[in-house]
């Protein structure tokens, strides 16, 4: 993604609300209680842009996000 609009969507996403252009999703396993996804997706383009650029969903994002979920700092 071209740097300009990392700039655009991270200004724009100051000035509005974060429940306003995210969703997470989390998702489990019912048999082991463990949690298996906890991607954060973007429901407006700034949400989405904002997530393409500061890759919000890489695995190491993710794999945080587990541990986390998993001492209750999350979502």
């Amino acid at each position: 993604m071209p740097a300009q609009y990392a700039a655009v969507a991270a200004r724009a996403a100051h000035r509005c609300e974060y429940c306003d252009h995210f969703t997470v999703s989390v998702r489990g396993d019912t048999v082991d209680q463990r949690i298996l996804d906890l991607a954060i997706y973007g429901v407006t383009p700034v949400g989405r842009a904002t997530i393409a650029a500061l890759h919000m969903n890489s695995s190491a994002q993710l794999n945080a996000r587990r541990w986390w979920a998993a001492i209750g700092l999350f979502p």
